[in-house]
C-alpha cells in the first residue's frame, strides 16, 4: 500500500467518523425535540428552539407516534 493510498484510507476514516457523530447529535436533538412535543410545546416551537427544520420534527413526531398533551 503505497502513500496516498494510505492517505486516502485516512480521509475515507475520518469523514465516516464525522458522520457518525454527526448522526447522532442529530438523533439527540431529535429525541429532545420528541420530549419537549410530550411535554406540551407544539412541534414548530420545538423545532425553533432546537435548530431543527419544522417539518422533520413534525415527521419524527408523528413516527414516534407522540400524543401531545393539552395545554
Amino acid at each position: 500500500m503505497g502513500r496516498r493510498d494510505r492517505r486516502s484510507l485516512a480521509v475515507t476514516f475520518a469523514v465516516a467518523i464525522v458522520l457518525v457523530l454527526a448522526a447522532a447529535v442529530i438523533a439527540g436533538e431529535v429525541q429532545a425535540a420528541i420530549k419537549l412535543v410530550e411535554a406540551g410545546l407544539s412541534p414548530t416551537e420545538a423545532a425553533s428552539q432546537l435548530g431543527l427544520g419544522r417539518s422533520r420534527v413534525y415527521r419524527e413526531v408523528a413516527a414516534a407516534r407522540v400524543v401531545r398533551k393539552a395545554s
